[in-house]
């Protein structure tokens, strides 16, 4: 798989990265790289603006990229402009890690969901696997969807910025827990085009088509307060994934065992390759702590295969 030769340095590197390979259709080749040399014209020029002016959550005109037309003058000027404090980063590094491992990414669920984290992250710690673990954020995903509007557009921001932070990666471990569930499938599917190896796993996790036919649960229903919270569950009742053949272990709670698991609206609607059920007795699975053992050992097992 090639990639560009200019890396991004930081979140900010990596907006500029993910608009101008949005708007060409390609990554920047070099630091001093021409946006418009390049390919680029009055249209791209305002897709590449309109993607920066969401990331930033401020206004960045056409003609601030005509007159810092390269990847270096754009990140140095935007970064004069000082980005916002209250911007949050779209993943964090929870734990720094071998480069050469399996890089693991954790799609938490929702607002009342953020204890996957600290759960995930105990059981990675227990199995002693060295990678990288990366960890999208509910709150930022949230926000960023408010000004995105678009599930397909929230996703390729995703994996451009992904992409564009760890570009020699081969391998992942996905996880999707609850709501981001569908995020994590689509991000799936994304790497596996992009020529990535990767499993994925989901905690509880509910594929859209869920919410169409089933009646919200009180969980789900405070996902949607208020604001950009509601925003982001509603691109999510919204979505419409691609259907592709990637390989599934779904770790499910009883009460999310029959939902999720059915052919039709459950994840069979969305995946013809091998989908395998594990369940597990009580309530949803990202409150789990008194279930970590028997978690770690199902996850050996499927790691193991």
């Amino acid at each position: 798989r090639e990639t560009a030769s200019w890396h991004p340095q930081d979140q900010l590197g990596a907006w500029v990265y993910a608009a101008w390979q949005a708007a060409l259709s390609q990554p920047p080749p070099h630091a001093a790289a021409d946006f418009y040399i390049s390919g680029g014209d009055s249209l791209s020029a305002v897709h590449a603006c309109g993607l920066l002016s969401a990331y930033l959550k401020r206004r960045i005109s056409p003609t601030f990229l005509l007159k810092h037309p390269t990847p270096a003058l754009l990140v140095e000027a935007l970064r004069r402009e000082a980005v916002p404090d209250d911007v949050p980063p779209l993943f964090d590094v929870l734990r720094p890690g071998n480069s050469a491992s399996e890089t693991i990414l954790i799609f938490p669920g929702g607002v009342v969901a953020e204890d996957t984290f600290s759960s995930i992250m105990a059981i990675l710690v227990h199995l002693g696997l060295d990678g990288e673990i990366i960890g999208f954020r509910s709150e930022a995903l949230m926000q960023h969807a408010e000004v995105i509007s678009s599930w397909a557009s929230l996703a390729g921001l995703m994996e451009q910025v992904l992409l564009a932070q760890f570009p020699l990666v081969q391998r992942w471990l996905v996880f999707g827990g609850c709501v981001s569930s569908g995020l994590a499938f689509e991000m799936s599917r994304r790497l596996r085009l992009a020529g990535h190896q990767l499993k994925l796993i989901t905690l509880d996790g509910v594929p859209p088509a869920f919410f169409k036919t089933r009646p919200l649960r009180p969980w789900h229903l405070a996902n949607a307060r208020s604001g950009w919270e509601r925003h982001y569950f509603e691109m999510i009742l919204a979505a419409e994934l691609t259907p592709w053949p990637v390989e599934m272990d779904l770790l499910l709670s009883g009460e999310f065992a029959e939902d999720s698991g059915d052919p039709k609206m459950g994840w069979g609607a969305f995946s013809s390759g091998p989908i395998r059920a594990h369940v597990f007795a009580g309530e949803h699975l990202t409150y789990l702590r008194l279930r970590r053992p028997a978690l770690v050992e199902c996850i050996c097992q499927i790691l193991a295969r």
